[in-house]
């Protein structure tokens, strides 16, 4: 190639940057094509598809791979002043689809205008439609949670971006509350019709809910629209929050009224449910209890084994037991309930309180006792026994009643007594003496 033909002045440069045409005996063919294709405006045919192609080209590189920084080879201050315009208007032609425009032309593969090009437009849209609607569904669990991840911080930066409270981008980092800022925002919604977000919409099952399932992908502290947590899928919700630190898990349930926390907790398959019970600290787990509906506990606690339910209840405050329903506490293992304030006990039917040892009864207030069977009282201390009303203690057999003190003893019937030994009546006062039949006390 001549060198008059290689170097450009700057005169020639800044023609060929605005007008796309130059003198063809001082610039090479090649570099006037391309360059008069990069400035001109592009075709109504050729731009059809730039919304498609730039949402495909942003959803497959949503994180952008650091290049490393090389040496310039251009020595040329002109050359290097010309190299910066070309690079420029390159990089904003193939956002706006100039890609298309330069293939139509004929710039990249050096064939010139002509039908060709355009034919390599119309594979270029095509491929672009193709990227995007061939990309498979962004699968929710292990494998999927990486990618939905990026697609969620992807609608945040836009919405930021939208409502210019932040400089994001998708490869910015930004901070909980940032992100937590731009998923409630009601941009996200308009933020969602981009074809790259179809994936997040199907999982989520629609745009309002995409706000709170990123918070529980992203792992927020806060959600976003608390009010809608209960409307996420079934699925999605066992997953999402069974994969939360206890710590982030404990501030979004909380964070919720007890009818949402209802909605949320009691579809939950028996295993997440226990997943998340028992990876609650006590505190809030006692807070959640306190906001739960007596029906949605018992329907809750109904789902898990005996096992589980003894090591949740193990944690919580006497306070929150005693909300929690009898056929609840009648799952709980003998050995746990013995552990539990007796006010909680007080709750339980007398078939249940039947199974706990003496020392856990002698606790138990005196109505309670007094629904126990026979058999269960006959084992109290006498201490215990003497605080019974006379109807209860009447129904012990004369073997218990004579341990009992002559005080407890006088308030029984005349019938009751007569079954007593002569040894314990004796010990009896006169005024209590004088009702028995004389018999008694003569043999």
């Amino acid at each position: 190639m001549n060198t008059r033909h290689s170097r450009l002045s700057r005169k020639a440069a800044d023609q060929l940057l605005d007008t796309g045409t130059a003198r063809p005996d001082m610039v090479p063919h090649r570099l006037a094509s391309l360059l008069g294709a990069a400035a001109a405006d592009g075709r109504e045919h050729e731009l059809a598809h730039a919304e498609m192609a730039m949402a495909a080209f942003q959803a497959e590189h949503l994180v952008p791979v650091p290049t490393p920084r090389t040496e310039p080879m251009i020595k040329s201050p002109l050359a290097k002043l010309l190299a910066t315009k070309v690079l420029a208007v390159a990089l904003a032609v193939t956002v706006t689809g100039g890609i298309a425009l330069a293939a139509t032309t004929g710039a990249l593969t050096g064939h010139g205008p002509g039908r060709a090009g355009v034919h390599q437009s119309g594979r270029a849209a095509a491929q672009a439609r193709a990227s995007v609607s061939a990309r498979p569904a962004v699968r929710h669990g292990q494998a999927g949670t990486l990618g939905a991840g990026q697609l969620c911080r992807q609608v945040a930066a836009r919405v930021a971006r939208a409502q210019q409270h932040a400089k994001a981008t998708a490869d910015q980092a930004m901070s909980a509350a940032q992100l937590d800022q731009a998923l409630a925002s009601p941009v996200v919604s308009r933020t969602l019709t981009g074809p790259a977000f179809s994936s997040l919409l199907a999982t989520a099952g629609s745009s309002t809910n995409v706000p709170d399932y990123c918070a529980l992908l992203l792992r927020l502290p806060r959600l976003p629209l608390p009010a809608v947590l209960a409307q996420l899928p079934g699925n999605v919700l066992a997953q999402d929050l069974a994969a939360l630190p206890a710590g982030v898990l404990a501030q979004v349930l909380t964070s919720v009224s007890g009818q949402v926390l209802a909605g949320v907790l009691t579809p939950l398959p028996a295993q997440a449910l226990a997943q998340v019970l028992t990876a609650l600290p006590a505190q809030p787990l006692s807070q959640i209890v306190g906001l739960l509906p007596a029906s949605a506990l018992s329907q809750i606690f109904s789902q898990q084994p005996a096992a589980v339910v003894a090591r949740v209840l193990g944690t919580l405050p006497a306070t929150a037991l005693t909300r929690l329903p009898a056929a609840v506490l009648a799952k709980v293992p003998a050995t746990v309930l013995a552990q539990f304030p007796a006010t909680v006990l007080a709750q339980l039917p007398a078939k249940i309180l039947a199974t706990l040892p003496v020392k856990v009864l002698a606790e138990l207030p005196t109505k309670v006792l007094a629904t126990l069977p026979t058999t269960v009282l006959a084992r109290l201390p006498v201490a215990v026994l003497a605080k019974l009303p006379a109807p209860v203690l009447a129904k012990l057999p004369a073997s218990v009643l004579a341990k009992l003190p002559p005080s407890v003893l006088a308030t029984l019937s005349p019938a009751i007594l007569a079954k007593l030994p002569v040894t314990v009546l004796t010990k009896l006062p006169a005024a209590v003496l004088a009702k028995l039949p004389g018999s008694l006390l003569n043999g």
